[in-house]
């Protein structure tokens, strides 16, 4: 997950410009709220990426090292195993994603897609809870169509992703209210 901490800044970046002419969508979004979602895409890098950092992994690793840990008590070996495994991620973070993409370009354009959906994706989350805002606060029955507020916290993923990343999310407001939200 480490390694995917500058995606996840970009990805943050992107949707922030997304918005600077719509200030209030994005500050329709509380922070943690935005985490959780930030999270839900690190999560999918990683589960992307996890194929390819095995295999990366495997050939960093000391030949023989997995079949003499095996072999010995694990205990002993333990330690051993830990330093290969910080080495490996301390190689990975220094040289960064670029090094991983240039060996791996498949994972770099599925990676580039993935950020990209998801940027996509929570700019139309944002932007449809926009719009309907007023129709929110008479549907909740807030007086005057007052706005329902900001959300709060977010669920994602509670579906299949389709159509570009898009999928089911509860969103919990900051007035106390949830809703479901289901993208086109």
């Amino acid at each position: 997950e480490e390694l995917w901490r500058p995606a996840i800044l970009v990805a943050r970046e992107q949707l922030r410009a997304r918005f600077v002419d719509q200030p209030g969508c994005a500050a329709s979004l509380s922070e943690p709220a935005a985490s959780a979602l930030e999270r839900a895409l690190l999560i999918h890098l990683t589960n992307l990426s996890t194929p390819a950092l095995q295999a990366e992994f495997d050939e960093a690793r000391p030949a023989g090292h997995e079949l003499l840990a095996r072999s010995i008590d694990a205990s002993e070996d333990s330690g051993s195993s830990n330093e290969h495994y910080r080495a490996f991620v301390d190689r990975l973070q220094g040289e960064g994603l670029a090094a991983l993409f240039t060996r791996w370009p498949v994972l770099a354009r599925l990676s580039a897609t993935l950020v990209g959906d998801w940027v996509e994706a929570t700019a139309e989350l944002l932007e449809r809870y926009a719009a309907d805002r007023e129709a929110l606060a008479l549907l909740f029955g807030e007086g005057g169509g007052a706005a329902p507020g900001v959300i709060a916290g977010v669920v994602p993923y509670l579906s299949d992703r389709h159509r570009g990343g898009r999928a089911v999310a509860v969103l919990q407001l900051d007035s106390g209210h949830r809703i479901v939200y289901k993208p086109r």
